[in-house]
């Protein structure tokens, strides 16, 4: 019985542990981001009643491009604060789903599509983006990259806001 209980009370203080690290990592990793200085890919996509678009259209804003899908779980936990972020104004948002078809997308939203959200085929966002993992983000201004975020971030967070803003000054 004391073994039974002394074994409950480490596996309660790793999981804290665990926990915690994982807090402080969270708070850590959200602003990181890789800057970049290149000419960003051409990206054809299409709105959700079929019109056709292209990054190259976006004009001289600051656009965040996030790369995201309806079955992976960071993404749909991380796309409403992108979707607030689009209201704000501080960037154009396209938020690129890489899901196959237009219905998936609107049921996982309940019906309407925003207006950002896009659709592009996966396999040309991995080759042309390099995009291995999502979601994946990238801040573009006069078609250039000029950063990347791998992997969930929050959006409403000013300390990850400014990170998107200083890869633009």
């Amino acid at each position: 019985m004391k073994r039974a209980a002394v074994v409950v009370a480490v596996l309660v203080l790793v999981q804290a542990a665990l926990y915690l690290a994982y807090r402080q990592f969270g708070a850590v990793e959200k602003v990181r981001f890789t800057a970049l200085d290149e000419p960003a890919p051409a990206l054809a996509y299409t709105t959700p009643d079929g019109t056709a678009g292209a990054l190259s259209s976006t004009g001289d804003r600051p656009v965040l491009l996030h790369f995201w899908a309806t079955w992976c779980p960071p993404c749909r936990e991380e796309l409403p604060s992108i979707l607030a972020l689009a209201e704000d104004g501080d960037f154009d948002v396209l938020a690129v789903t890489v899901d196959e078809d237009w219905a998936t997308v609107r049921s996982f939203l309940g019906g309407d599509v925003p207006a950002p959200v896009v659709r592009a085929p996966g396999e040309v966002v991995e080759r042309d983006f390099g995009v291995r993992t999502l979601p994946s983000t990238f801040v573009v201004r006069r078609g250039r990259l000029r950063a990347r975020f791998d992997g969930a971030r929050e959006w409403g967070d000013a300390a990850v806001v400014e990170a998107a803003r200083s890869a633009v000054r």
